[in-house]
This record gives structure tokens, C-alpha cells and sequence, in this order.
């Protein structure tokens, strides 16, 4: 029997084993006092998977006393590691700052600075350090590079993982997504259980995110699989029971999300470890279920154990879980007094200078969804100018700590707020920053929201347009751009994870054009050709875009003209333009497709008037190889 035998063991996750294993070692009184230590250290490891967190606390603490009197600072930042971990897991925050802290000042007092001992050891500390975005990427990619260097798979495993969830929370899901899978990948060469459970987990969330449940709930249930094959900690099976009832919630079944809800906290009371922020927030998950079915009395019931959780532990995210719950609950009420609570609450929570992604994002949509009906109960103006104060504010929260998810749900309202405000321009712009971001990060779904609320404006856009010559009052306004639908949306059930139809669309024809506005090629998709004032009309709407000279390089702006739309791009010094019918979304992925073969196409195949702009025709030939590129894109 051997360290590296347990070792195994525990990396296989036969945990049961590597305990046995351990104390087979301890009764044979052949190791000595280090590899006593090193088993410490190991047990610690065990528990912390298995359960209870304080046991793992009370071999790391061992392991570091008894390293402490050999003073040996390998074995002393060990077991430190362990300890710090097992206070997040117990929801002991500021003690694991402390254990952090300490650590760190071993790991510097490290003499031999290039040994892989301490080039080990660094990059198992870089990802737990709690800095500003960047520089948690900048250490967590640090961290990667060590241990490429020293040759350790799990451990860059490890950085991976955390790489893809320091992502995930900034809402930057593609990055998520490709180091999540990054990290199964390792995981699974080196056969590592416990890290493949978390990472797949992880990947599941992802998807949760992005507004793909199927695959969300396909991953969940795999970790799921997972976490029972090792018998592991039941608090692990609380936090995947607990992502199975958002989901449950996101798809609309209430009923079964509340059961997921329930088994969630009720693993979290067994497991007895109800200091962490995962069991209150089940706790306000659930009550947003209960809510919703009108089970107010049980909501309240709830409430109060957060309070009492916020009021045992003293920790600061907790009260602020503990606000949003009775803000909810305010809210369900139709008296003034209540009403006026839950704003000053909400008001509190948004204006928090510490983003949590969820927590905040629910704050803002109920803070707006209040003052909306303020400004419907009082006709008070005031309420309006705060509903935009507040909404800026948290835009540039989220610029500023790179929350896109947030960022882009502050953009949507934004836009509604500006139309209401009828700046039909500014609006249009909002939506369309809004959707670029959510396609640059990953949020699919989202993008193909904004993308239709996008067309919903350009249908209406003559009627916004009339507007400005005789504004209505503030309520209709308000009412015409549905933003309390969206917020109802956002609030009950989180817009990126609409199901939205797939509606089909239309090709009419598609044009190249230079700069003074000249047609150097044309495609028309339908064997009949336009009404010659209908066509009249595009071309004139085109050629008033390119005079503008709004368009920016690599932008897609969209027009509309009677029942067509039209997307129009700026490459280099010529116009791709696209004229179809039906949604917008697709279209605009095709035209983004050509644009970035366009110029490897041109070039490939020397079609020198596209090129370089010679004042001359395209050959038959040269005409047939575009319309057939162009044919492969917006046909198929």
C-alpha cells in the first residue's frame, strides 16, 4: 500500500477504498511523521467530496499543526488548501479569506521559487484568489501555463474549470462553454470522477444560460448520474437538485419544479450544512415558484428561514438574498405602504456596488417592474426619470465588471425606454448593440429575443414615427412599446429561455454596390421581378443609408420597406445588401457568413472589378461563380 495507490483511489472516486487504504497504512506503523501528514492531507481531500466538511477541517487542521512542528511549508500550505475550501463549502466566507491569506504568505516564504514543488503550489492558489475580472483571467491563465509546464493534467483541469465558471458569471458563455469542455476532456483522459462531475455540471449551467434546457438538463442529469455512482456529498446533490428546478421553472412546469425545489433544501437541511448561499437561494427559488402559483402563505414561511439564516450568519450576501425575497412578497400586495418598501429595498439592492448575476439581474427587472406601476397608480413622472436613472446605473455596473448577460438585459430595457422617449434611432442602435453582444457571448437565444423585439420596431416604425408629431402621453407610450410585458417575461420566467418559432424566410434578391451607389452585381432570388416602385423604394432607403455614412465597417443595419426587409453591410469599400421577408435573425447569421468568405472568395478567384474597383463589367464567368457562392449561403 502507497500514497500514490490512494491516490489513484481517490482520483478513480472509490473513495470508501482510499480511507481503508488509509488506515491499513496507519495500523501497519511502517510511514513516517511526513506521509502521516500526507494521509491527513488526504483524508481532508476525501471529506471534503464526501462529507462532513468539518471533519475535513479537522484533518486539514491537524495536518498543519503537525507540520508546523517539522516546519515543513510544502506540507503546511497543504493542508491550508484544504481548510479553505471546506470553509467555502460551509458557507464560512471571511474564515477562508483568512486561510487564504495565510497560505499565501507560506507560499511566498517558499526560498526555491523555480522548484516544480513551488510552481505546483502557485497555480493551485492563482484561481482561488477573489481579484476584478481580469485579473482573476489573468491568474487563472497563469495558473494553466504552470501546469502545462511542470506536465500536470489534472491540475490544468482544475484552471479550466475555473476558467469556464469565472466566464460563465461575466456572462461571456462561449468562453464558458470551450473551457468547461476543455476541462471534461482532461478529466476524462485521467479519469478523474470528482472533476468530471463538477465540469459537467458546469457545462450543463452553460447551457442553462444560453437558453438550451434540452442540453442543460441532458448534462445536469449526467453529473447528476455521476455524483450517485460515488455516493458523494448530499449537499453536492442539493446544488444539482436545485438547477433541475430552475430548469423545471424555465420550461413552465411549476409543479415540478417546486418538487426539485423542495428535495433540493431538504438535502441541504440533511446535510446539515445550511450556512452556505446555496441553500437560501433554493429557499428564494422556490418561493419565485410559489409566488407565481399564488401560495403567498408558503412563501412567507420561507422567507423567514432566510431571515433567520442573514441573521445567524451575518453574511453579507445573505441579507441581500433576504431583501430580494421580501421585495417579492412586498410586491404581491396591493397596499401603498408595501408597495413603497419593496422600492426602497429594491432601490438598495440595485444600486450594490457587488454584482451577483442573478440576485442583480432579478432586482433591476422587479425594481422597473415597479416603478412602472407607480407611474400607473400616481401618473407621477418622477418614477419614469428614476426607471431611467436606475436602468443606466446598472449599465454601467455591468460594463464596467463585464456582466454581459446583465449588460445586455440593461440594453433591451434601454431601448424600450428610449422609444418611449421617442428617440426611435437611439433605440434601434440599443438593439442592436444588445443582440451583437449576446451572438459575441454565446447567449443564443437571447440574441434571437432582441433580434425579433428588433423587427416588432421596424413593423411599427411608421406608426413611431407619426408619434413624434403628436405625442401621446406617458402611458401610451409606455404601453406601445410592451416593456411590461418584457419585464413580466424577464421576471417569471427569464427572456433568454422564450421559446421562440421558427418562422420561415423569404429571398428576394441581393445586391454588391460601390460607394456612389452604383449596382456592380445583382441576384434575383424569385423567377418574378419586383414592382418597379416597390423596387424604387429599396434602392432609395439603400442609397439614403450610404449617403449617411452611418454604416461602419463589418455593421449590419436592417430597413424596412412595405414587407421587406433589408440588410445592408459595409465591406471594405463595397455594400452587401440583402432583400428578404419574414424574421430577421437567420438572415443576418447568412449575411454575417458571407461577409466573412467574401473577401477570401474575391481574391481566390481574381475578380479584379470587386477587387480593385476597375472600371469595368464582371465576365459571364465571374457573374456565375458569385451567383453560385451567393446561391450556397442565403439558399441553403
Amino acid at each position: 500500500m502507497s500514497l500514490e495507490q490512494i491516490e489513484k483511489s481517490i482520483i478513480r472516486g472509490e473513495y470508501v477504498d482510499a480511507l481503508t487504504q488509509i488506515e491499513t497504512l496507519y495500523n501497519e506503523k511502517r510511514i513516517g511523521k511526513e506521509d502521516t501528514i500526507q494521509c491527513n492531507i488526504l483524508k481532508g481531500r476525501i471529506y471534503l467530496i464526501l462529507f462532513p466538511y468539518t471533519e475535513a477541517i479537522k484533518f486539514g487542521e491537524k495536518a498543519f499543526e503537525e507540520s508546523q512542528e517539522i516546519n515543513n511549508k510544502q506540507l503546511m500550505f497543504d493542508s491550508l488548501m484544504i481548510m479553505q475550501k471546506a470553509y467555502f463549502y460551509a458557507g464560512k466566507y471571511e474564515k477562508r479569506k483568512e486561510i487564504r491569506k495565510l497560505a499565501t504568505d507560506i507560499l511566498d516564504s517558499f526560498e526555491e521559487k523555480d522548484s516544480e514543488e513551488f510552481l505546483r503550489r502557485k497555480a493551485i492558489l492563482l484561481p482561488t484568489r477573489e481579484d476584478n475580472f481580469n485579473s482573476s483571467i489573468s491568474n487563472i491563465l497563469e495558473s494553466i501555463a504552470i501546469s502545462e509546464s511542470i506536465d500536470d493534467p489534472i491540475l490544468k483541469a482544475d484552471s479550466y474549470s475555473a476558467l469556464g465558471s469565472r466566464y460563465l458569471w461575466a456572462g461571456n458563455l462561449s468562453e464558458a462553454l470551450k473551457y468547461a469542455q476543455k476541462s471534461i476532456n482532461l478529466y476524462e483522459k485521467s479519469n478523474y470522477h470528482f472533476g468530471l462531475r463538477v465540469s459537467t455540471a458546469l457545462k450543463g449551467i452553460i447551457y442553462l444560460h444560453k437558453g438550451e434546457l434540452t442540453f442543460a438538463e441532458e448534462y445536469i442529469q449526467k453529473s447528476y448520474s455521476l455524483y450517485k455512482m460515488a455516493n458523494e456529498n448530499p449537499f453536492f446533490e442539493a446544488c444539482i437538485l436545485m438547477d433541475l428546478g430552475l430548469i423545471y421553472w424555465l420550461k413552465r412546469e411549476l409543479q415540478t419544479s417546486l418538487q426539485y425545489y423542495q428535495k433540493s433544501i431538504a438535502c441541504c437541511e440533511q446535510s446539515q450544512v445550511i450556512s452556505t448561499r446555496h441553500y437560501p437561494w433554493a429557499l428564494l427559488r422556490m418561493n419565485v415558484v410559489l409566488i407565481e402559483m399564488g401560495r403567498i402563505t408558503e412563501a412567507k414561511k420561507s422567507l423567514e428561514l432566510i431571515k433567520q439564516i442573514a441573521l445567524n450568519t451575518n453574511e453579507y450576501v445573505f441579507k441581500k438574498i433576504y431583501a430580494l425575497g421580501k421585495a417579492m412578497i412586498l410586491k404581491t400586495s396591493l397596499d401603498e405602504a408595501n408597495a413603497k418598501e419593496a422600492i426602497t429595498l429594491l432601490e438598495k439592492l440595485v444600486d450594490d456596488k457587488i454584482n451577483f448575476l442573478e440576485l442583480t439581474s432579478l432586482s433591476v427587472f422587479h425594481l422597473c417592474d415597479s416603478y412602472l406601476k407607480e407611474i400607473g397608480r400616481t401618473n407621477d413622472l418622477n418614477f419614469f426619470e428614476k426607471l431611467r436613472y436606475r436602468v443606466s446605473l446598472v449599465n454601467e455596473k455591468a460594463e464596467r465588471q463585464e456582466s454581459y448577460i446583465l449588460l445586455v438585459y440593461s440594453l433591451l430595457i434601454q431601448s424600450k425606454l428610449e422609444l418611449t422617449e421617442l428617440n426611435i434611432s437611439k433605440g434601434q442602435i440599443l438593439l442592436e448593440e444588445a443582440q451583437k453582444i449576446a451572438e459575441e457571448k454565446g447567449i443564443t437565444n437571447l440574441a434571437k429575443v432582441i433580434s425579433n423585439e428588433h423587427d416588432v420596431l421596424l413593423n411599427q416604425i411608421n406608426k413611431w414615427e407619426e408619434m413624434t408629431k403628436h405625442i401621446p402621453n406617458l402611458e401610451e407610450r409606455l404601453e406601445f412599446t410592451h416593456i411590461e410585458d418584457i419585464l413580466n417575461k424577464l421576471i417569471k420566467s427569464n427572456i433568454s429561455y422564450i421559446q421562440l418559432k421558427d418562422e420561415n424566410e423569404y429571398p428576394y434578391f441581393f445586391l454588391i454596390v460601390n460607394r456612389d451607389g452604383s449596382v456592380l452585381f445583382s441576384e434575383n432570388f424569385r423567377d418574378s421581378s419586383l414592382d418597379e416602385v416597390i423596387l424604387d423604394g429599396i434602392l432609395a432607403q439603400i442609397n439614403e443609408l450610404i449617403l449617411s455614412e452611418t454604416l461602419s465597417e463589418n455593421e449590419i443595419k436592417r430597413l424596412k420597406s412595405q414587407n421587406y426587409t433589408i440588410a445592408v453591410s459595409f465591406l471594405e469599400s463595397f455594400f452587401l445588401i440583402y432583400v428578404f421577408v419574414g424574421q430577421s435573425y437567420t438572415a443576418l447569421q447568412k449575411i454575417r457568413c458571407f461577409m466573412d468568405q467574401f473577401n477570401s472568395f474575391i481574391n481566390n478567384n481574381d475578380i479584379r472589378l470587386i477587387k480593385e474597383e476597375v472600371n469595368n463589367h464582371l465576365t459571364l464567368q465571374e457573374r456565375l461563380m458569385i451567383s453560385k457562392n451567393i446561391e450556397e449561403v442565403f439558399l441553403n
